[in-house]
């Protein structure tokens, strides 16, 4: 099957682009890597619209999570993506709460959100038909939820009076 075989392109690339980092990226960061040569794995078209957007970021995780398969040190959220370093608690995880290299997220907080949700996430990312069965009204919907749920984190529930983030974001 073709999507197999470029998934697992996607992954070796990933897993080249991270152990050469030698610190964490974030998710921008590494679409931008594998859009390069000599990768160009991403066409940057692909990034043009909100359904475009999902299924790079859905393929990106899926290889990810595979990746973490064979290399459990690997750490994965959107703000901080490599592997722990060598300092790790007696569980295994990082205990040092410096940011390194450019990840705007620092390795013990990415430790907490992946305790928190690291099951459901993986199981979620490598179920392929997710990325075959999201329509754009999906990511709409999506998109529509955060942003509610974002705007309520920062201001509280919404009066309506004036323009909100989400407003903005669609101009």
């Amino acid at each position: 099957m073709a999507v197999n075989r470029q998934v697992r392109a996607l992954e070796l690339a990933i897993e080249e682009v991270l152990v050469a980092e030698r610190g964490p990226m974030t998710e921008q960061q590494l679409i931008q890597r594998l859009s390069e040569a000599p990768y160009t794995l991403i066409n940057a078209g692909s990034l043009r619209t909100q359904l475009g957007l999902f299924q790079v970021h859905f393929l990106i995780f899926h290889s990810l999570y595979r990746l973490r398969e064979r290399a459990p040190r690997l750490l994965i959220h959107t703000l901080h993506i490599g592997f722990r370093n060598a300092h790790s608690d007696s569980a295994g995880w990082q205990s040092d709460t410096k940011a390194a290299g450019g990840s705007a997220m620092n390795e013990a907080d990415c430790v907490q959100h992946m305790r928190d949700s690291a099951e459901a996430l993986s199981r979620y990312y490598l179920d392929l038909e997710h990325l075959f069965s999201t329509s754009s009204g999906d990511v709409r919907a999506l998109l529509d939820s955060f942003w509610k749920t974002f705007e309520t984190g920062l201001t509280g529930p919404s009066t309506g009076s004036a323009p909100t983030l989400r407003d903005r974001q669609q101009d």
